[in-house]
């Protein structure tokens, strides 16, 4: 789990699973910061969620400009772990539509992919 080391400034949290969160909602810092990358303002980034105030936006902006190297490897290292979960559960899901399949040909259900059964 990536994880700061520096102490939080007013407004950002950490919940149960080790995420950082801005304001008193589910907005990550990872959100945050990637809409101040893309040139949105704070109060642009504050009237996209209705859980976040500008006081909020502009100390996260403000924590990542003075931790701009940890935040940085905070927010890869958080894409590494979406794309990894991402993998996993495309994985189970192909495998699971391969036993679905498995299942249907052993029990003689086969079945056009539309789901008509007839040709």
């Amino acid at each position: 789990m990536a994880t700061l080391s520096a102490e939080l400034s007013r407004g950002l949290r950490v919940d149960d699973r080790g995420v950082i969160r801005v304001g008193g909602g589910r907005i990550t810092l990872d959100q945050v910061v990637g809409e101040h990358r893309a040139g949105e303002t704070s109060e642009q980034i504050a009237a996209s969620y209705d859980s976040l105030n500008v006081e909020d936006v502009r100390s996260a902006i403000a924590y990542y400009l003075g931790h701009r190297s940890e935040v940085d490897a905070y927010v890869a290292e958080r894409q590494r772990e979406g794309a990894a979960l991402k993998t996993q559960i495309h994985a189970t899901q192909v495998d699971s539509h391969a036993r679905l399949i498995a299942s249907r040909l052993m029990s003689g259900d086969v079945r056009h992919p539309s789901g008509d059964s007839s040709e």
